[in-house]
């Protein structure tokens, strides 16, 4: 073993104890004790990519970014290999501690310029740091690349964007990456789904956010009590959807606060329940169907009504 390794192995055990005064001494030390030491005949001592992961992953964990990028720089300078660990760990340490955006760009722009075939965490850190700061086309743009190089998005950058583009009031780009995603076997999350709903509510989008509550349904997903109370409110107020839309989506929004003893505003799941619910919708709002749809459709009280009469008609013939 050399001294170099000898000395990265105590960088580490430093790193690990929390010890970071004493890996920066260690590593002053280091790049001194190859010239004045009497155990090695090297010349100096150089830091290679080990020592320098080693002391970045240290300083992005304190939040000590500045300094993890002085470290980065001295390694560009004494031309030491900068692999894709690295570039992690920095962007990693400006999502987390939000430090100067213009300096993480600098650090996005070297990993274009080396010859690095991205990952899927580098992919999803750069859509992390980009929607951090609203740069949601940047954001957008690094997903289709992902798509393009094969790699697949995964749930992790698809929640990010639609909450991003939730923020951003891009509604449209929200409800498009969600459509993506139902062609996926991918299960958004929660919150992502409660944003959703919101949003589509806000933006008079009422249908489309009963067909999000529907699909987290679908999917077993309870959403925060603010989402039914919400869309019940807008059901009753709402002046664009017809009747049988209201009812239906009403009656499968109050089976399931039911079902699942939701707490939601009891006055109104109440009048949501006299008004669109209980109130019988008029035949002429069903519009026309099909027969095949009738029978698709019928409930056993039907389906004894119609085999009687079935059976009237073969007898007169």
């Amino acid at each position: 073993m050399c001294i170099r390794d000898s000395y990265n192995i105590l960088l580490d055990s430093c790193a690990k104890c929390e010890n970071y005064k004493k890996m920066l001494e260690l590593f002053e030390d280091m790049q001194t004790s190859g010239k004045n030491s009497l155990l090695t005949n090297e010349e100096c001592i150089e830091p290679d990519n080990t020592t320098y992961t080693i002391l970045i992953k240290a300083m992005c964990k304190t939040g000590d970014i500045n300094k993890a990028v002085f470290l980065y720089k001295e390694m560009k300078e004494r031309g030491v290999e900068i692999t894709e660990q690295i570039f992690n760990l920095l962007l990693d340490g400006y999502i987390q501690f939000n430090y100067d955006f213009k300096q993480a760009k600098d650090i996005i722009k070297d990993i274009s310029t080396l010859d690095i075939k991205l990952s899927y965490f580098t992919y999803v850190l750069l859509i992390k740091l980009y929607t951090k700061h609203g740069q949601m086309n940047k954001s957008l743009a690094i997903l289709k690349e992902m798509k393009v190089q094969g790699i697949a998005p995964g749930l992790i950058p698809y929640n990010t964007l639609i909450q991003g583009c939730i923020k951003n009031k891009l509604i449209e780009s929200a409800i498009e990456l969600f459509q993506e995603v139902r062609g996926t076997k991918l299960d958004l999350d929660k919150e992502t789904y409660n944003n959703l709903v919101l949003s589509c509510i806000n933006s008079r989008k009422l249908l489309t956010g009963c067909i999000i509550l529907s699909q987290a349904i679908t999917e077993s997903i309870t959403l925060n009590t603010n989402a039914y109370d919400a869309i019940l409110k807008s059901l009753l107020d709402n002046s664009e959807l017809t009747a049988i839309q209201k009812h239906e989506q009403a009656t499968t929004i109050c089976n399931y606060v039911k079902l699942r003893k939701i707490p939601v505003n009891d006055a109104c799941y109440q009048e949501v329940m006299e008004r669109l619910v209980f109130v019988p919708v008029p035949v002429s709002e069903y519009g026309p169907v099909s027969y095949t749809h009738l029978r698709a459709h019928e409930t056993g009280r039907n389906l004894v009504c119609r085999l009687l009469l079935e059976k009237k008609k073969k007898k007169k013939k």
